[in-house]
Formats: structure tokens, C-alpha cells, sequence
């Protein structure tokens, strides 16, 4: 019986290790439910409620099917030509990243994507191009994404930005307290069926 008794207690306690420290699932932002022409506090809005933390948008519209660009005609983020920005960022304030993908297209310009200020993804000169990225793994969690052209009087594109968390900072290793308490009560529960 004793033999049982620490077998079970030693799953429980591995089962709760093991729960805590689980992978991060990919975080998908598709910017469908956004409006057209919104900016970046709509931007970041959206982002936080599907992120669940703090996210900070710097330039960027949404755009649309309404005069479709290279990822139209569902809605995706640009830069804003008219106001002549040619980039825009994403910054996970605070849980980085430890991966990112991205559908991209550009109008007729060259396209550049960074993280944390390191080159990542480069298309040369393109008319009408897009395409979607592999994913890139960082060695250490990514606070920035930034995307830029390289003209700006013509638009740059983002959708579909998918990211992982950086899971430490999610969900943090239980302390050898809680583990031991779930242990006791493991414990208890099993002596009292034995009597």
C-alpha cells in the first residue's frame, strides 16, 4: 500500500509541474473584427483583449476590401502613405515573444521586418508582391516587431501576425510550498479512504 500511496503522490506532483510549465499556444492576430481606416489605439485594443497583456501600436492603419490591397480584401495593417509613414511596430510590453510569422505585401516597394531592431525578413523591390513568412524562433524573447518600406508614398502590408508567448513569464514555476501542500492533501485523502 505505501508503495501505491508514493507513486501517487509522485504523478500528482509531476502532473502540477508539468501543468504550469506547459508549452505556449501561438497567438493569432487576423485584424478582421477591426474597423477600416482605424489606428493605433483600435489596433491595440484589439490586440490586448485576444494577448491578454500589454501592447503598444506606433503608426499602422487598418486596412480593407474597400480599395483592396495586396492582401485584400480582408482587413490587414499598413502604413499610412498619405502621411507619409512608411512603418509601423507592434512592442509586447510585458510578455515578449519567442517566435512571430506574418503574411506581408507590398504595393511597390521594398519590405523589411525586424525584431528587437535585428533584421528578420527582407523582400527586395516589388509591384503588387505578398507572401507569408516561415517562422522565425528567437534565442532570446523579442520585445519589438517593426515593419517598414522602403518608399513612403507606397503602402506596406501585415495580416495573419501569429506569435508565441514567452511562456516563463506566463506561467511561472509553482513554489516547492504550493507543491508540498498538494502533496499533504494527496496524502490525506488517501489515508482516509483506507479507513
Amino acid at each position: 500500500m505505501k508503495k501505491i500511496t508514493r507513486i501517487w503522490l509522485l504523478a500528482i506532483i509531476a502532473l502540477a509541474v508539468f501543468a504550469n510549465n506547459s508549452m505556449a499556444t501561438l497567438v493569432k492576430f487576423d485584424f478582421d473584427a477591426l474597423p477600416c481606416l482605424g489606428g493605433p489605439t483600435a489596433i491595440e485594443d484589439y490586440m490586448e483583449n485576444i494577448y491578454g497583456s500589454d501592447i503598444t501600436v506606433t503608426h499602422g492603419i487598418v486596412g480593407d476590401g474597400i480599395i483592396p490591397g495586396i492582401l485584400g480584401p480582408d482587413h490587414y495593417i499598413q502604413t499610412f502613405p498619405l502621411l507619409g509613414s512608411r512603418w509601423f511596430s507592434f512592442s509586447f510590453n510585458e510578455v515578449p515573444i519567442t517566435s512571430v510569422s506574418f503574411d506581408w505585401g507590398v504595393e511597390a516597394s521594398a519590405f523589411y521586418a525586424y525584431a528587437d531592431d535585428t533584421e528578420i525578413f527582407r523582400h527586395k523591390f516589388g509591384l503588387w508582391s505578398s507572401g507569408t513568412t516561415e517562422t522565425f524562433l528567437f534565442d532570446t524573447p523579442v520585445t519589438t516587431l517593426k515593419f517598414r518600406g522602403s518608399r513612403p508614398s507606397f503602402e506596406i502590408e501585415i495580416d495573419n501576425l501569429t506569435v508565441t508567448p514567452f511562456v516563463n513569464i506566463i506561467k511561472p514555476i509553482p513554489e516547492p510550498a504550493t507543491i508540498a501542500l498538494l502533496g499533504l492533501g494527496t496524502l490525506a485523502l488517501l489515508r482516509k479512504r483506507r479507513a
